[in-house]
């Protein structure tokens, strides 16, 4: 059985992304057993590390979390995927979101002259 998959690590500040990158003829594969469980396990150890997955389809962009997938659809190369998470006490509380290529963040409209 071949998993249609290729991983890569990237650093980005002081986040790790593993980025796994699917073949787009087998689309769901990254989906399979035994593959999903351990991208789940992967995810959950990954938010004590500020760590992240993704699984890129061509151009179209998961982020895989313990408890649920979150499809940010096409995205562009420069575009950058972030999470913000805390600790409740019994579980991490995630929020990922998409910041677009370009896009202007408080801190660089802070900065502008």
């Amino acid at each position: 059985m071949r998993s249609k998959m290729v991983i890569c690590h990237i650093r980005d500040g002081e986040t790790s992304k593993l980025v796994f990158h699917v073949d787009p003829g087998s689309p769901l594969s990254w989906r399979n057993e035994p593959y999903y469980s351990q991208l789940k396990r992967l995810a959950r150890n990954g938010l004590e590390h500020n760590g992240i997955i993704t699984i890129n389809i061509g151009k179209r962009v998961f982020v895989v979390l313990p408890n649920k997938d979150v499809d940010f659809g096409i995205c562009n190369l420069d575009d950058k995927v972030s999470i913000q998470k805390s600790w409740n006490g019994l579980d991490w509380e995630v929020d990922v979101y998409k910041k677009p290529q370009g896009a202007l963040t408080k801190e660089t409209i802070q900065n502008r002259p």
